[in-house]
């Protein structure tokens, strides 16, 4: 019921197209370019979803799953009213194009894997109200089937946040002290 009065008063519009009943309509999902590919987070060139050899000895990410380029037109307009314009409930969709790509790319997840997120700082929070990361990392729990929790003892563990940023490298640090056995980055796209 608040739903039909939110959407009655403050209807959606898709922010591609402009056609009301969502911020992204399916015809503007399809539109999106969602990688079935992966690279090294750091030289960028590896196998699929892992940190190449040379880089793995310097860093600790694992891997980066960044669903989509940086250039695509419809990812840079999602994620400016993510974090400029406050639309929390922009999280589902996003939510929706990274579990997109994890099945494009045939990546099994079970309960070996955890989520986590990489915090924005206070201020960033106060400002925009939410942690877009968090939000992120609760919708893909419920997509994924996997908790949200902070014991990282003998897990695997993807590190959500928007834009794939390499002071990732020093949460998955701290991850890793913590237990956690690998840590993947899990991002909707990245410089």
């Amino acid at each position: 019921m608040k739903d039909f009065w939110l959407n009655l008063f403050f209807p959606k519009f898709c922010l591609n197209c402009k056609k009301e009943g969502s911020f992204l309509c399916y015809d503007c999902f399809s539109l999106i370019e969602i990688l079935n590919k992966t690279y090294c987070p750091y030289c960028h060139p590896a196998k699929p979803g892992k940190t190449c050899f040379s880089c793995s000895e310097t860093k600790f990410l694992n891997g980066l799953y960044a669903a989509t380029p940086c250039s695509d037109f419809i990812i840079k307009k999602i994620v400016s009213q993510f974090k400029n314009n406050y639309l929390k409930e922009l999280s589902s969709v996003i939510a929706s194009i990274i579990t997109t790509h994890l099945y494009l790319c045939n990546i099994s997840v079970n309960e070996s894997f955890i989520l986590s997120f990489s915090p924005c700082t206070l201020k960033e929070k106060k400002k925009i109200g939410f942690d877009p990361s968090e939000e992120m990392a609760k919708e893909l729990s419920i997509l994924l089937k996997i908790p949200l929790i902070n014991q990282f003892s003998n897990k695997n563990v993807f590190l959500v946040k928007d834009i794939f940023e390499e002071k990732m490298d020093k949460l998955a640090e701290e991850l890793k002290k913590k237990g956690a056995k690998k840590v993947f980055a899990l991002t909707l796209t990245r410089d």
